[in-house]
């Protein structure tokens, strides 16, 4: 299964990642248009794995920040879990695996359960 899922990845994925502004203004397109047909948004920024570009991951932290004081929007900074940095989380050093879902989870369920409150629902 690792290998089929890293082959697929290299078809789909871009020849050179988005550099962190460029994802962070991606991110932040998603969160408008997500905006304009519902009430809330989450957005769960994952820290880059071993290897991965930190330079990037804070630029886009940084782009995504402000958008957090606009009602009905929530972003979760997964990087700050130091649990999410073990191994044994991942399937495949990159999806997480059941305990993963589990510990993201943890992070994302209590901002979705403010957004509900606070959208009266």
């Amino acid at each position: 299964l690792r290998t089929v899922d890293r082959g697929l990845f290299r078809l789909v994925a871009p020849a050179t990642p988005a550099a962190g502004a460029d994802l962070g203004e991606a991110i932040g397109r998603a969160i408008a248009a997500a905006r304009r047909t519902s009430r809330g948004v989450v957005v769960a920024l994952q820290a880059p794995g071993p290897g991965g570009d930190w330079h990037a991951y804070d630029t886009a932290w940084r782009t995504l920040e402000p958008l957090a004081a606009a009602a009905g929007v929530r972003l979760v900074n997964l990087g700050r879990d130091p649990r999410l940095y073990d191994d044994a989380v991942y399937l495949d050093g990159a999806n997480p695996g059941a305990g993963g879902h589990a510990l993201i989870a943890d992070q994302i369920g209590p901002e979705v359960i403010m957004l509900l409150r606070e959208a009266g629902l």
